[in-house]
């Protein structure tokens, strides 16, 4: 099994919008990578909405990745690019007066793909976020050349958000392995959260690799004890 992910040196996990869940996601197939001997790391080429403390920006999300992953890689590299303004990128980097530095991202995703067998990056919000003047997460993902997993929530309205992310990515000629939909929210276990699923794949070509449930706390404990929720063979 191994052997055939390495056909691929990785995947970037995008949204159908923001508060998604795809820090967890990525958490997630990293954990059900790493179980199965897989050499892994993740990375968040940006990050925003940091903290400033002692003088340094700390990325909250790419933090807590190489915490619960026991990951040894540099945060420099996890996360190369940070923010203290919780927005987009382009827009913090105007406010804040530091040009986004596409040539570091690279550099990182070079360096981590060397080292590792395998690396999930998380992207910032959907494929349409600006990531500098027309730059937007889908540029990063074609330089990228990498393959998509869109995280979806499974509330109302995110029939609507999925298939205009498949779309769009279609469109740009982004290859899609799967949707995994995700409670990012206490379930309210109403009639959309309890369909939503089957309709999109019913609607989609593309397959549904599983759906998470609401997990809470975060813990590395928590988060194991859900078992394994994705199909990976579409990660090959």
């Amino acid at each position: 099994m191994a052997e055939k992910f390495l056909s691929k040196k990785g995947v970037f996990i995008t949204g159908s919008d923001t508060g998604v869940g795809k820090t967890v996601v990525t958490a997630l197939i990293a954990m059900q990578l790493q179980q199965k001997g897989i050499d892994i790391s993740v990375m968040k080429p940006v990050e925003t909405g940091c903290t400033l403390t002692n003088g340094a920006l700390v990325p909250g999300d790419g933090t807590w990745l190489k915490e619960i992953l026991d990951l040894s890689d540099s945060m420099e590299h996890i996360v190369p690019v940070r923010y203290e303004l919780p927005l987009a990128p382009m827009v913090a980097s105007e406010i804040e007066d530091r040009p986004v530095n596409i040539q570091k991202i690279m550099s990182s995703v070079e360096y981590m793909q060397a080292r590792r067998d395998y690396l999930i990056i998380e992207g910032i919000g959907g494929l349409r976020v600006p990531i500098k003047e027309d730059f937007f997460v889908s540029d990063l993902i074609l330089a990228l050349s990498l393959p998509v997993v869109v995280v979806s929530r499974v509330s109302i309205g995110t029939i609507n958000h999925t298939l205009l992310t498949l779309e769009s990515a279609a469109s740009m000629g982004i290859e899609v392995k799967g949707i995994i939909l995700n409670h990012s929210d206490p379930p309210d276990n109403d009639i959309a959260e309890k369909t939503n699923p089957q309709i999109i794949a019913r609607l989609c070509q593309t397959p549904v690799l599983g759906t998470i449930p609401y997990i809470k706390p975060l813990t590395k404990k928590k988060l194991h004890s859900t078992g394994e929720f994705f199909n990976l063979f579409h990660l090959q």
